[in-house]
């Protein structure tokens, strides 16, 4: 017989849900706002995810994201070769500041988080390699639909007073990203500020 114990558990569990995407790969921007302009190009993404398809009785998770981010001030990379054949890229000192925009739709059940996001961030250039740190406010609004709801209760107190209106919550993320020839690494935190939703 095997089980688990908890033990010390306190009155409450808090959690938070943030938007889930697949295939980050394609636009990282989603996930590290250091990426904003890190490779001098002007890029626009949409991203769609709709989960449990064939379940129609359900309002099933489904998320909606549009971004933008470019490089102020940039100037192209140029290209050096040298003679064993391997080219080197060379990141002009140019265009140190990348902007971004991301406007989100996250829904699931009941629930329905609205955001929008701005990014700024810096990269350094040393050499061969890029140094990139990122900050990204947000506004996100919370809100619940009760005619997405199914009650087992009709007279549940709690479940008939939850509020339509919505509630406005800011928020920050920060992140790093260090680029040189063939590979980059990265890191974020997200949900910097601890709401009360």
């Amino acid at each position: 017989m095997s089980g688990i114990s908890f033990i010390g558990l306190n009155n409450h569990i808090k959690a938070q849900q943030v938007p889930r995407f697949s295939q980050y790969m394609m636009n990282e921007f989603l996930i590290n706002p250091a990426v904003a302009g890190v490779d001098g190009r002007t890029t626009y993404n949409f991203a769609a995810r709709k989960e449990w398809l064939g379940m129609t009785n359900l309002k099933t998770p489904e998320t909606f994201a549009i971004t933008a981010q470019t490089r102020l001030l940039k100037q192209s990379t140029k290209i050096k070769s040298s003679a064993g054949g391997n080219n080197k890229r060379i990141n002009k000192r140019k265009g140190r500041v990348g902007l971004g925009a991301s406007l989100y739709s996250d829904g699931y059940g009941a629930l329905n988080r609205t955001g929008i996001q701005f990014t700024y961030s810096y990269h350094i250039f040393s050499d061969n390699r890029q140094f990139s740190f990122g900050l990204t406010g947000s506004m996100i609004q919370l809100k619940f639909h009760k005619e997405n709801m199914e009650f087992v209760n009709n007279e549940d107190e709690i479940m008939l007073n939850v509020a339509e209106s919505p509630a406005w919550m800011p928020d920050f993320s920060a992140g790093f990203n260090y680029t040189s020839n063939g590979y980059h690494i990265g890191a974020a935190v997200s949900q910097i500020l601890q709401s009360p939703y």
